[in-house]
């Protein structure tokens, strides 16, 4: 199979093109393959495919479009995946001829030898038969989705035509530069190109001709001289003084690379950023780290792309160590520029002494020339300026552990933030240095090796070199001892004390002040390895901000987004080892600084079932609390079981118990479930705080449908808080006990716990809590006795509290479970006015998934009422609403609610949309319970459509699914309409 985008959008099977239906499928096809294995949403494809105004259908087109595309896909294994909210097509970057025609190019941009480097630029070029996407897409989407690509066949172009000259086939050389030039007639390099092919084939004249019409065009269309290059070129044509050209495998005599790291792995990616970034005239990229400060590579990498790129740098190569970062001083611009000269071979009584006219007489000796520099191991952007030489032609590789922001600003430097090695490639380099005997031996624990190392490919050639010291040590054992012993103090090399990982780091601290210094220490102490602004403000006070900008500078943390960052775990580590008695306070006064911060958010939501600790609330509130507990939650869980471990007890319990009205949100349940479950362990039966956790532990599991295993924590809960005097917990504990005996069918414990919740929470000051109270005795009555006049006078009585409390969530709740009442009792309008209400307080305070459930539950009270209208708004709400929650399961409910309504209104094209991508949610929900239920009406859906092959197809699935899980009676249903719909 193959696919072709650079030109009409072909798709072939077997070496027999394949029908792809309408402009708007392949235009789809298109825009899958252009990012093939990874997910695009939905809104993006809505807005490429309708140029940023898509209709009020773009959705449900596109799902049209896609379920097109499906059965054209399908009898070749290939289908089109729903993925959250987009759609993912996996298929191999090789089989897309535009991923294919990158990478060739990539390679050939990396490949020294003019013969092989031409091969492949050829197989690069023959990938393109037109413009992208050339018979479903206008310029304004080809702009949007592909502005980049026709840059590349140009350098392709271009570097082909160099290449037929480096391989000394000047004639074709000529024919290719002239189409080239005419296209691009102010392209001053490929005017240079074209002239030298055009002299070393004997057509002086015509060589001189292209110059003057270049010179005119400069000087017309733009008001420029050619530059010194061309101009020198020209001179020394009319002089018939141009060398012939040397023959391809001649060194150049100026190459001072060091030797490349034989054994250098990975970094794809990084190496063909640096072939772009060194694309364009007086082009300088800079190679700091993401990391760390040390031992990320970034040496190795220059060196090693700047052996493969020799070729490209035919008039030099240089190098020079600027020693920013080691134990003595780093060299001042004169000493470098000296240096830098000696080897451009200007003799050493000719150097000028001041280090300005030393830069000048760097740029005027590789004026023109094509050469490539490596300052490696730069201490500042000031320090590398005057360094740069002024040719277009030469290009600057710079690695630094600062950022070198300055190059960035001022002289459009390019950089790259070096990340330590993949999982894979560090695994893969430790297996070649360790060689394949050992390695092999033992190669399922060289992952667990490589992550101990951090993956940084320093740490990872210590271990292998002390590996290969103790023959009798294996690679487990040595793991084992790095954990037990401390990474950072052992990976070291006896005898070379320089390169241990220890000495690396610590070369950075010399230029902290001593506030940055202060703050790496404490960020060393964090549990975890992100940390925000207000973090290190609550570690260090007003320096915070300075102390930030430092340690980013010097690439000792990474700044990921706005005011976050990250610390490299060993890097941490170390960082650690370095605190103080003060520090550990300092961590204290932080955790404190955010157990405040999470009651201050707890006390804005407005859904709260759990009474959270007091604590002072002398910090500033998060402007959204739900966004700030979401970015702080793991921060919160991994305190807390540090405090834990530290033995402060009581703040490890208070700050699970803070977020206890959050952590019922699916993304942090597990993480927030795990910590309190470790700090309950640790903390003693008496300790501080354990009440109001276990409450929240048990209350949480409840709601999670685990009542068996709550009912011993909520029973113990009770106890503890009644027994310490915390009425209203302990009320609230009452309350929650009572659900969990309702739902294990224990009906009279579930009335003692209700009526000991309401008898307790009376005598208390009013509370929500008490509302809440009532509203579970009302449910327990009405599972008791359908329709008891006592369970809707609990109910209205806890609607009345929440309303007179400002609980907007049990408010909803309440008028949610009225109306639940009034559809059993048949009075379905009355229902459908108290869930509207229901709708309306939850719009007040962006609970979406509950808003969503409501609406759901409106719709189909409208169904019952026949107000199919109305059913539909109600259903379009809710489906909004799920949506905007980005949950997957009440998505999933609308969507189907949506699509069953959609068929009882005569609309089969909104229908499958609908069905199909909910379908596409079931199948990746556990369990998959509604999805033979979703099948069946997408069966439907396709029938009404009249596509009666795949209405069986999916009906056939609808069945096998019923029978899977001994439903038999709807497996005879559906298999009855299969029947009906064969005749």
């Amino acid at each position: 199979m193959r696919f072709q985008l650079l030109g009409e959008v072909r798709f072939e099977a077997g070496g027999e093109p394949v029908g792809l239906g309408r402009r708007q499928e392949r235009c789809l096809l298109g825009l899958l393959l252009l990012e093939t294995r990874r997910v695009v949403p939905i809104d993006r494809l809505a807005d490429l495919l309708w140029h940023g105004s898509p209709p009020l259908s773009g959705r449900a087109a596109i799902h049209t479009y896609t379920a097109r595309l499906r059965r054209l896909l399908r009898p070749h294994g290939l289908t089109v995946e729903t993925r959250g909210g987009g759609y993912l097509m996996d298929v191999p970057p090789e089989l897309v001829d535009v991923h294919l025609f990158t990478a060739a190019l990539a390679e050939a941009q990396r490949t020294p030898a003019p013969q092989a480097r031409l091969s492949k630029l050829e197989e690069a070029v023959a990938y393109w038969r037109g413009p992208l996407l050339a018979d479903v897409a206008d310029d304004l989407l080809r702009e949007r989705v592909g502005s980049g690509l026709e840059d590349l066949r140009f350098t392709a172009l271009e570097l082909r035509a160099q290449s037929l000259l480096d391989t000394g086939r000047q004639h074709e050389a000529v024919s290719l530069l002239k189409t080239l030039a005419a296209a691009h007639p102010a392209r001053e390099g490929l005017a240079g190109l074209l002239m030298r092919a055009l002299y070393d084939t004997g057509r002086q004249a015509e060589a001189l001709a292209t110059y003057r019409t270049t010179r005119e065009l400069l000087a017309t269309d733009l008001g420029l001289e050619p530059s010194p290059a061309l101009r020198e070129l020209h001179h020394r044509m009319l002089l018939g003084d141009v060398a012939p050209p040397e023959p391809a495998a001649q060194p150049s005599p100026r190459r001072y690379l060091p030797r490349a790291v034989p054994d250098f792995t990975g970094r794809e990616s990084e190496l063909s950023w640096l072939d772009g970034a060194v694309a364009g005239p007086s082009a300088v990229a800079v190679i700091s780290a993401v990391a760390g400060a040390g031992g990320v590579g970034k040496t190795a990498l220059a060196v090693h792309w700047g052996q493969q790129s020799a070729s490209r740098f035919p008039d030099g190569q240089f190098y020079l160590d600027l020693r920013g970062y080691g134990s003595g001083v780093p060299l001042s611009s004169a000493e470098a520029l000296h240096q830098l000269l000696l080897m451009a071979g200007v003799r050493a009584d000719a150097l000028p002494a001041g280090a300005e006219e030393a830069a000048a007489m760097f740029r005027r000796v590789l004026a023109g020339q094509r050469v490539l520099v490596i300052l490696d191991n730069a201490r500042s952007a000031e320090q590398v300026r005057p360094l740069l030489p002024g040719s277009p032609e030469a290009a600057v590789v710079v690695t630094s552990r600062d950022r070198l922001g300055g190059l960035v600003v001022r002289e459009g430097a390019r950089r790259i933030d070096l990340g330590t090695l993949s999982r894979a490639d560090a695994a893969g380099l430790l297996g070649t240095l360790l060689g394949p005997g050992r390695a092999g031996a033992q190669a399922g624990v060289l992952a667990g090796l490589a992550e101990a190392c951090g993956r940084f490919p320093l740490a990872l050639r210590i271990a292998a070199a002390n590996l290969a010291e103790d023959a009798r040590a294996t690679v487990q054992s040595y793991t084992a001892s790095l954990a037990r012993d401390g990474r950072v103090g052992a990976l070291r090399v006896d005898g070379d004390p320089a390169s241990a990982v220890e000495a690396v780091f610590g070369l950075s601290l010399a230029w902290l002040s001593p506030a940055g210094l202060l703050l790496f220490r404490r960020i060393g102490l964090l549990p975890v390895a992100s940390l925000r602004d207000w973090v290190a403000t609550a570690l260090l006070g007003g320096e915070a901000a300075g102390g930030l900008a430092e340690l980013v500078e010097a690439s000792l943390i990474t700044a990921t987004r706005e005011n976050q960052y990250a610390v490299h775990d060993l890097v941490q580590e170390y960082a650690a080892g370095l605190s103080t008695p003060d520090d550990q306070a300092a961590l204290r006064r932080c955790y404190e600084t955010l157990l405040g911060l999470a009651v201050a958010a707890d006390r804005q939501l407005a859904s709260r079932h759990f009474p959270v600790p007091d604590a002072p609330l002398d910090t500033e509130l998060p402007a959204d609390p739900l966004v700030w507990l979401a970015a702080e939650q793991s921060f919160v869980a991994a305190a807390a079981v540090d405090s834990a471990a530290r033995g402060w007890t009581e703040l490890a319990c208070d700050l699970l118990s803070a977020v206890a009205n959050f952590a019922g949100n699916p993304d942090y349940i597990g993480t927030w479930t795990e910590a309190a479950e470790h700090v309950l362990g640790a903390a003693g039966a008496g300790a501080p705080g354990r009440g109001p956790l276990l409450l929240a532990l048990g209350g949480l599991r409840r709601a999670r449908g685990h009542n068996t295993t709550a009912l011993p924590m909520l029973r113990e809960a009770r106890r503890v808080l009644a027994r310490t005097g915390q009425v209203l917990l302990a009320g609230v504990a009452a309350t929650q006990l009572g659900m969990a005996y309702r739902m294990t069918r224990q009906v009279r414990a579930a009335s003692a716990a209700s009526a000991w919740a309401i008898g307790h929470l009376r005598g208390y000051p009013e509370s929500a809590q008490l509302g809440w109270a009532h509203l579970a005795r009302g449910t327990l009555r009405h599972e008791i006795t359908p329709g008891d006049e006592q369970a809707c006078n609990d109910h209205e009585e806890a609607l009345a509290i929440f309303r007179r409390t400002g609980d907007r969530a049990g408010e909803a709740n309440a008028l949610s479970r009225i109306a639940q009442s009034l559809n059993r009792a048949g009075r379905h309008r009355e229902a459908a006015a108290r869930f509207e209400e229901s709708c309306q307080v939850l719009a007040g305070f962006g609970e979406p998934v509950f808003g969503s459930v409501t609406g759901c539950h409106l719709a189909r009270t409208w169904l019952k009422v026949g107000d199919i209208a109305a059913a539909w708004r109600s259903a379009s709400d809710a489906l909004a609403l799920a949506r905007s929650a980005d949950d997957a399961r009440a998505l999933r409910d609308a969507l189907s609610l949506a699509g069953e309504i959609a068929l009882s209104r005569s609309d089969p094209p909104t229908a499958l949309a609908m069905f199909t991508e909910a379908a596409g949610l079931a199948r990746t929900l556990q369990p998959p319970t509604f999805l033979p239920r979703i099948l069946q009406y997408l069966a439907r859906a396709h029938a009404g459509l009249g596509d009666f092959e795949a209405a069986a197809l999916t009906g056939r699935e609808a069945a096998a699914r019923y029978a899977e899980a001994d439903m038999l009676d709807q497996h005879e249903e559906v298999n009855r309409w299969l029947s009906t719909l064969d005749a």
